[in-house]
């Protein structure tokens, strides 16, 4: 700090103190380390209470794959399905209810042996256990999207309704009696 007539002192920088209130430059630098120090520590928690909220399981309970034969062949991929861990890791064991489908530890599902999908669809449950070993399942659903009228099964097998096929196996479209339109009837006026 330098002096000018008066008395007054005039810092040398922003991080200078006026004399008389006992705090030197080399104690502010520390207040400011520990400032910068609670707040690093502050962004580290929050990052970890983030890591601790991860929830494991399966992105959604119930997969829906569409495909256009009512025959899957041998090797044919499906999709993919997505489970969490928390741990990272990308690999695990799956087990499918369906012997006729396999899921590889990517997540891929693929046709085992050939499946007919006789009424136009096939439902299955699938496993995974995360890394404390809790079982987790989600349902696949296989369906065909077909422009012809069939049966849409509910989870419990029990057909809801019949009708056309839009976005899903559970989504249909009513069904409506064709009705018969009169010709129009010209008769002359006399």
């Amino acid at each position: 700090s330098r002096r000018r007539g008066g008395g007054r002192t005039e810092p040398d920088s922003p991080l200078a103190v006026q004399s008389g209130t006992g705090a030197e430059p080399g104690s502010t630098m520390a207040a400011c380390q520990l400032a910068l120090t609670l707040i690093l520590l502050q962004v580290a928690r929050s990052f970890c209470d983030e890591i601790g909220q991860c929830q494991p399981g399966f992105s959604t309970e119930t997969y829906s794959f569409k495909v256009t034969r009512k025959i899957l062949d041998r090797g044919r991929v499906l999709g993919k399905v997505s489970f969490e861990d928390c741990t990272g890791r990308k690999l695990r064991p799956y087990h499918s209810e369906e012997s006729r489908f396999r899921v590889n530890p990517d997540g891929t599902i693929s046709v085992k042996r050939q499946v007919q999908l006789h009424n136009g669809m096939k439902t299955f449950a699938i496993h995974t256990w995360d890394s404390t070993g809790k079982k987790f399942s989600a349902q696949v659903v296989v369906w065909i999207e077909q422009e012809q009228s069939q049966e849409v099964y509910l989870q419990g097998g029990q057909p809801e309704s019949r009708g056309r096929r839009s976005a899903g196996p559970q989504a249909t479209l009513g069904r409506k009696k064709r009705q018969l339109a009169s010709p129009p009837i010209n008769t002359p006026e006399e």
